[in-house]
């Protein structure tokens, strides 16, 4: 007969591994958000408190019953803890925003992190309570370990996958075009994709794939022979993202779209981030298309002062090599007009915003540079379709504009954003409401950006919904300050929350901006 005490450290050892199970897709889910960066992970559990609660309190409440002299019995307490924690804990895979992805890499990841944990268990002895207190609360220490330990082997999966990106590069011979920037980047990639395709066949990859891995897989994937240009999509988190990035898709040419105080967190300051930037314009062969704004950052003054002749740029001032004028925005999209080697094109893009002006007049001066006609490539983008989650506008039922500028977070957007609110809110007649978390990523200068922000926002909008307000007091400080009432504000924990009362409050005519949808891990309320 099998004795009690083995009977109970089975059913003990079970409702554990459910328990740990569950939790490791709930952490697995944010390391992958944090893009299996070990210290933003660790900051990320930490700083947030994503310690258990419910299978700890299990185990105290089981030393006390020890101590009282349950006996085997005293596992009763850790058993409730254990189910509790269980039954509460979310599958990451069917909810979030952002749902867990069970890729090759976070499977493996995965299952060796259980391995170890595993390993924990067949060395532990017989005090089940300690080892349940001490399972539960490594479970990221054991996938960051995971990590660790299978990091030669994914650093061998991407060096085959991108020796089969390069060997697809070398036979289709595309030109290959970089963009980066502190934003603008997807924006311009849509746009100048957009007007390349009616010169020559063109890849380029929807969304915001800009990563070494990302674009491997892309050029796997769908870069075919006769594709005469890739558009490669740069993103800049440290000092040396942009070089490595040009060494596997080394560019042709480039563009520089707007340096600002995006990822400032990172780079902690404007000049890492001029200096990251000026990687493209060391790696690229040919020509580099920028704003005149680049001349307002010393690393790449310098650059510019000794090698003009690579540089295209592009401004409002008529000693660029293009110039674009912003035109009064209509309901329906944004004019501008462009001048270029003494002929000037005019034309009203489906876009709205006056950054996209900006973002056009680089892509024309991009697709001029790779021998496009200049008044075909204006002509282009008066049927540019609209970018999706950048300013989307969209017509809901009950007559209700949507504006969705849902992945954007940096300041210049933000105040683009706030002038289409209030341009479409009095054209229609309704109410300007926001719904916002605000930035992320801006480091030292949250504060001062945000309070920026709710100054401008403060005679542009009716209704102000903060998401997750404690992030952004200095956004509502700016909105009162900037002559905004109290009671235009209105404070959710989540978007949820917010989308529910709009639903439940919205009229006839109400124009609605979503600017910027904060990741799970920012908003997600960690309970366990």
């Amino acid at each position: 007969m099998i004795p009690l005490a083995t009977i109970l450290n089975i059913i003990t050892l079970v409702l554990l591994a459910w328990v740990v199970v569950k939790r490791g897709y709930v952490y697995l889910h944010f390391f992958q958000q944090e893009e299996y960066h070990l210290a933003r992970f660790f900051t990320w559990w930490v700083t947030r408190g994503a310690f258990d609660r419910k299978a700890t309190l299990g185990a105290g409440l089981a030393w006390l019953c020890t101590g009282l002299g349950w006996g085997a019995w005293a596992v009763l307490p850790l058993w409730f803890g254990l189910v509790w924690a269980a039954i509460t804990t979310h599958d990451p895979q069917q909810e979030g925003k952002k749902k867990l992805v069970m890729t090759p890499r976070a499977t493996r990841i995965f299952y060796v992190g259980m391995a170890l944990l595993l390993m924990i268990v067949a060395a532990w002895g017989d005090e089940k309570i300690l080892l349940c207190l001490l399972l539960v609360h490594i479970i990221p220490l054991a996938l960051m370990a995971a990590n660790d330990v299978l990091w030669p082997f994914e650093e061998w999966v991407r060096q085959k996958y991108v020796a089969e990106a390069k060997n697809i590069l070398a036979s289709v011979r595309p030109a290959i075009i970089g963009i980066t920037g502190s934003f603008g980047k997807t924006s311009v990639k849509h746009v100048l994709g957009h007007v390349l395709s009616a010169h020559a066949p063109v890849a380029w990859a929807a969304g915001s794939i800009n990563t070494a891995m990302g674009l491997t897989r892309f050029v796997r994937e769908h870069v075919r022979p006769g594709h005469k240009f890739l558009i490669a999509e740069m993103g800049a988190y440290q000092r040396g993202s942009v070089a490595r990035l040009c060494k596997i898709f080394p560019p042709r040419t480039g563009i520089i779209t707007t340096l600002g105080k995006e990822h400032f967190e990172r780079f902690k300051s404007l000049d890492n981030i001029a200096l990251t930037h000026l990687e493209m314009v060391e790696a690229a062969d040919g020509t580099i298309i920028g704003h005149e704004q680049l001349w307002d950052f010393s690393p790449i003054r310098q650059a510019l002062h000794e090698r003009r002749q690579k540089f295209f740029l592009v401004g409002t001032s008529f000693d660029n090599d293009l110039v674009y004028a912003i035109d009064p925005p209509a309901p329906e999209g944004q004019g501008l007009t462009l001048t270029y080697g003494g002929e000037t094109q005019q034309v009203l893009m489906p876009l709205h915003g006056k950054h996209q002006a900006l973002n056009a007049a680089l892509a024309v001066a991009q697709a001029v540079v790779l021998g496009m006609n200049f008044a075909a490539a204006v002509r282009q983008l008066a049927s540019m379709p609209a970018i999706k989650h950048r300013l989307e506008v969209k017509k809901l039922p009950r007559g209700v504009t949507l504006i969705d500028d849902a992945y954007n977070s940096n300041p210049d957007g933000f105040c683009a954003a706030l002038d289409v609110l209030d341009s479409l809110g009095k054209a229609q007649g309704g109410r300007r409401i926001i719904i916002t978390p605000g930035m992320v990523e801006l480091g030292t200068a949250h504060d001062t950006e945000h309070e920026k922000i709710g100054r401008y926002a403060a005679t542009r909008v009716d209704h102000l919904l903060l998401v997750v307000p404690q992030r952004i007091q200095a956004l509502a400080r700016g909105f009162v300050a900037g002559g905004g009432a109290e009671q235009q504000m209105m404070r959710f924990e989540t978007f949820a929350e917010a989308r529910q009362w709009l639903d439940d409050n919205q009229r006839p005519n109400d124009v609605v901006l979503l600017e910027n949808d904060l990741p799970d891990l920012y908003e997600e309320k960690i309970s366990l």
